[in-house]
């Protein structure tokens, strides 16, 4: 199939799903090669627009969605609209979306795209929605409620180039597995998880020392948290937080009963900590992996 530049259009009714993607069984890359340029009427387009799918079509020469805003309806979900999608340089306006910002896997999968904006959304799953996405230095949230969201796994993993993370409603949160990896770029970012009395696990940490979360620099969570997920339960692995930010990180732990573990492997003060230090959380029933 030959690139194409495809320009759609409203008439009267709302476009309610475009997916495009290679016919069943073909499995040569040749056959991926598909629209090249998207272009939407004003009105936007809405409810679950695909342009790639794990496993089949990726559209990886697909540059540009022109269209006044991506919208939808209560219930809209933007899950794996552009996964795979590696060459995407622009995306409209992310706007009311209500329900799952993403389930599993990312909604935008871009090396190239720098800036994503959503208005009034109201977003209950966050795993993986702006995962891989290695160009993305900001992400803009206006009128985006996240309170109700549980859901907030891989979110921002492997984002090198995020300067910043927008607002975030952590109160109803109950898994931040590998919620910030390896995001190399981030400016000074303090982490308040105070709110987020169901979560069970966090792990914000860098990738060894070549890909260092140093932009973190501190990290608070509630002591009235279950953390029962597998360990380990809290990982700030490879991050920049100093010794004051750990024993802050250490004051604010639950008592626990379960082994629970926590990794400070490499963080940036966990070679000064005494033993009376790691008595702070040991002393709550905390392991320390380091």
């Amino acid at each position: 199939m030959k690139a194409h530049i495809v320009r759609l259009k409203h008439f009267g009714e709302p476009i309610t799903r475009l997916r495009c993607q290679k016919p069943a069984g073909v499995t040569s890359l040749v056959a991926d090669l598909g629209i090249l340029w998207a272009v939407f009427g004003e009105q936007g387009f809405v409810q679950n627009t695909t342009f790639g799918a794990p496993g089949q079509c990726k559209n990886p020469l697909l540059e540009y969605v022109h269209s006044k805003a991506l919208s939808g309806p209560a219930q809209n979900s933007i899950v794996s609209c552009a996964t795979g999608c590696r060459n995407i340089k622009e995306w409209p306006v992310i706007r009311n979306v209500r329900g799952s910002g993403s389930s599993g896997g990312c909604a935008i999968d871009s090396a190239l795209v720098r800036v994503l904006s959503f208005e009034n959304c109201k977003l209950d799953r966050m795993n993986g929605l702006f995962s891989d996405n290695t160009a993305l230095e900001l992400i803009e949230f206006n009128n985006v409620d996240t309170s109700g969201c549980g859901i907030m796994t891989t979110t921002f993993q492997n984002c090198y180039s995020l300067k910043r993370l927008p607002p975030l409603d952590f109160t109803s949160v109950t898994d931040m597995n590998f919620f910030l990896v390896a995001n190399t770029s981030l400016e000074p970012t303090w982490l308040d998880l105070s709110a987020a009395t169901l979560l069970k696990r966090v792990v914000c940490a860098g990738n060894g020392n070549t890909k260092r979360l140093n932009g973190l620099k501190g990290l608070i969570v509630s002591p009235r948290a279950p953390f029962n997920a597998a360990s380990p339960q809290i990982n700030v692995s490879y991050s920049g937080l100093e010794r004051p930010a750990l024993l802050a990180l250490f004051e604010s732990l639950p008592a626990v009963t379960a082994g629970q573990k926590i990794n400070i492997t490499a963080a940036e003060g966990a070679a000064l900590l005494t033993q009376q230090d790691l008595d702070i959380a040991l002393n709550k029933g905390w392991q320390i992996i380091r």
